[in-house]
């Protein structure tokens, strides 16, 4: 075997190592962001629960929304790492 062919099966291997383990890093980022999410979305539910009674309505209308946006971060951050596979 060549110089030229091992230096081009070699860095083919190179290149295949790097895909594989860039998109296990970024399928793990979504995940582990995902739950960050998540926390930040189960907080806001809590909040809502234990709030109920006695919040303005403009105070349980803007936790509605910053929990409704976590869900939406969340169920995006998972569905990008599940894309990402």
């Amino acid at each position: 075997m060549d110089t030229a062919t091992f230096l081009t099966a070699l860095w083919r291997g190179i290149q295949a190592f790097v895909r594989a383990v860039r998109q296990a890093v970024t399928q793990l980022f979504h995940q582990i962001i995902g739950v960050f999410f998540f926390v930040f979305f189960a907080l806001g539910v809590a909040a809502l629960v234990r709030e109920w009674g006695r919040w303005t309505t403009a105070n349980l209308a803007v936790t509605a929304v910053f929990t409704a946006v976590f869900a939406w971060f969340t169920a995006e951050s998972f569905w990008r790492a599940r894309k990402s596979q």
